[in-house]
């Protein structure tokens, strides 16, 4: 039964992001405590089923697919839920965020055409990303605007999707939990590293 916990706490993710836009959607005006609370729920979620599948010697290259594609869903479904919340902010940033996922959609074109699989290195940068992905939407969220932690995000984003796209242009064949691009050369290279399996995963 415990090998079934890390696939649970990631499907529960799927949810909690689809039940975030439906209360966006029916009950915009009281939700945002619910939603903002469900938000960081989701975000420890993806923290821990990786844990847990660690420990449980269970984190297996199909599972850190699956946990690439439910992130991505997930974040997407909040994102969406901004629009409804607050559509004039959202959409006055709208080209800003249209490039970050014009980026994302080459890494992840990228990576299915050279070794056709999805990518999923969990690289440092994309871990700062993702940090900074969950303090902007909970902001905008709660207050509906973001200045300064908007434009982080958006630099960090664009930085990390540079450095997920190289490190798939240096690997001659696809792997997982890759910390750098500079990592992924020195892999090129046939020189080993130590994986950090708190920040890879």
């Amino acid at each position: 039964m415990q090998k079934y916990i890390p696939v649970l706490l990631m499907y529960s993710r799927l949810f909690l992001g689809i039940f975030i836009l439906l209360l966006g959607v029916i009950n915009p005006s009281h939700a945002i405590p619910w939603i903002t609370t469900l938000i960081l729920i989701g975000f420890f979620s993806d923290i821990v089923d990786g844990i847990v599948a660690r420990k449980l010697g269970i984190s297996t290259v199909s599972l850190r697919k699956l946990d690439s594609i439910i992130d991505r869903i997930f974040w997407v479904l909040v994102l969406i839920t901004c629009f409804v919340l607050y559509p004039i902010f959202m959409t006055s940033k709208w080209t800003l965020l249209a490039s970050l996922l014009l980026m994302e959609l080459i890494v992840f074109s990228f990576c299915l055409i050279k070794f056709f699989k999805i990518p999923s290195p969990h690289n440092f940068l994309a871990k700062l990303w993702g940090v900074s992905i969950v303090l902007t939407l909970t902001e905008i969220v709660i207050t509906g605007s973001s200045q300064w932690l908007f434009i982080t995000m958006i630099f960090l984003g664009a930085i990390s999707r540079l450095d997920s796209l190289m490190i798939h242009i240096f690997l001659r064949k696809w792997d997982h939990d890759i910390p750098s691009m500079y990592h992924a050369y020195l892999q090129r290279n046939g020189k080993s590293f130590k994986r950090n399996d708190l920040l890879n995963g």
